[in-house]
Order: C-alpha cells, then structure tokens, then sequence
C-alpha cells in the first residue's frame, strides 16, 4: 500500500506573522478586507480540495475561530480535520508562561466550539517552541491535545528550528505524541522541504525528490503545510518591503501552487493528520 502523505494548512491572514515580527511579537487586530481575504482563500481551498477528493487537517488560529466562527464550522462540514494554531499569531516563545497556557487552552476551546467538534492537534504558530520552552509541551498535552506538529528539524533559520530533534512521528515522555516537519537530507546537512515558502520557492523536482525520499527510503509520511493566501492566491502585501523578502513572502502564490499540488496528488496519497496516526495505531 502507498504511505498516506499529509497536508495541512495554517489558517492566518497573509500579513498576519509578519506584522508580529515587525511590532515586537503583538497581537493583530484584522480589518474586514483581511476576513473576506480569508474567506475567500478558504473557498478556493475547500473547492480544490473537493474536486481532487482530498482531505487535509486545518490548524486554525483561535483569533480567526472568534471572528468567523461559520467559515470553521464549513470547513469542518467539508469532512476535514480541524486543529489549533493557537490564539493570535505571536511567538510562544516570547510569552509568559500563563499567557502560553491561556492561548493554547482558549484557542481550544473557542474552536472546538465553531466546529461542533472535538480537536486533537496542536501547532505554534512560527513552529515558536524551543529548546527553552519545551514546558510548551506539557501544556498542549495538559489542555487534551492528542499531537503537537510544531518541531522543525532544522538549523540556521531566523526565526525557529529544532537541529537535535528526531525526524519521524515519535511519542514523548509525556505522551503527546510529535508530527515533525519535513526536512530533506542532502550530504549531511538538512533542508527544509514540503511546506510554505520551500514550496513555492524551491522547484517542485526538489519537493518530489524530498517526498519520494522519505516515502521509499525512510518510511516516513511528507508533511505539506501551507497558509490560505499560497493556494487561494489572494493576499494583502506588507507595506515597506523589500525586494527580495517580497519574494520569500508572496512568489508562486495561488495557480502555481494549485498545480504543483494538483501534480502530487495524482502521484501520492495524502490525508489529514489524525487519520495517519489512526491509520498507523499511534493513538
């Protein structure tokens, strides 16, 4: 049988993280334009996903669950997974420990809540656990979480990276159990593959190669994390930004990333989250 892949996307408005980095880690508050860009990113979303009969997990932000609780729920109603990506997009890092706590059990609930259902996974928002603040963990599996896919196995990144963690799906000490990020390696060092900038902005030769790499030589599921603006292709662009980080940000977006993706579905199997770890008796 093939390995089932996954596919998830992180439910954000497209200028949402930046802004976080830009004012010092605070909270966005979304004009009504950035909730219809949302809105329609999602629709094109859940309509390529059902024209290719494709089911993928949402990790949602509590903040969006708050202001459009009916846009959660449809998507829960396409059949898909929803999971949380917090409360607002901020560094978990960077909070306090209470706030940490607060966000990871309120985004719980709020979206439980707009989805009628329950939620099993957890992931940070900029994947911000580290070294320093692997207390986060305890947290997320505290507050009833089954998994957390917020380890990014990787070194020499800006903003987040985990270099000594394991690569696979494991159980931790405290019984959540991880879904790393995929990373390709590449004569002993590690790259990042299969998710957000890395796939618009690598070739999709490059993208195949690191699925094909961890289906049939390590055994291993790929895992595709994308946000709504880099398939629904509609975006609010940062103010002030350069060239090159315009680039990083917003190349590839929308029709581009369709086909790439339409192209690995008919080659792969890919499914949500929590139907692998079912599938493959993690539970």
């Amino acid at each position: 049988i093939m390995l089932q892949n996954i596919i998830s996307i992180d439910v954000e408005g497209s200028i949402e993280g930046n802004v976080a980095i830009q004012n010092n880690n605070s909270i966005y508050k979304r004009t009504n334009n950035e909730l219809k860009e949302i809105g329609y990113n999602i629709d094109v979303i859940l309509d390529f996903l059902d024209k290719h009969n494709i089911k993928a997990t949402f990790f949602i932000l509590g903040s969006v669950a708050k202001d459009m609780p009916s846009l959660v729920y449809k998507i829960a109603n396409f059949g898909h997974e929803i999971a949380s990506h917090g409360m607002h997009h901020q560094f978990l890092h960077l909070l306090p420990n209470k706030i940490v706590r607060q966000h990871i059990n309120d985004s719980k609930n709020i979206i439980e809540n707009s989805a009628s259902k329950k939620i099993y996974g957890f992931r940070a928002p900029f994947f911000s656990v580290n070294e320093k603040t692997m207390y986060i963990f305890d947290e997320i599996m505290n507050a009833g979480y089954l998994y957390d896919s917020s380890i990014f196995p990787i070194r020499g990144h800006d903003l987040y990276g985990f270099p000594y963690e394991k690569r696979y799906i494991h159980k931790m000490n405290n019984g959540l159990i991880e879904m790393p990020l995929s990373v390709m390696r590449i004569m002993g060092l590690t790259f990042p593959a299969l998710g957000g900038g890395y796939y618009r902005l690598f070739p999709y030769y490059f993208n195949k190669v690191a699925l094909e790499s961890l289906n049939n030589k390590q055994n291993m599921p790929g895992i595709i994390y994308l946000h709504p603006y880099e398939i629904g292709g509609k975006y609010h662009k940062i103010l002030n930004v350069d060239f090159l980080k315009n680039i990083r940000y917003y190349h590839n977006s929308g029709a581009k990333v369709r086909d790439r993706l339409k192209k690995m579905f008919k080659s792969y199997r890919f499914g949500t989250h929590i139907d692998f770890l079912e599938q493959n008796k993690f539970n």
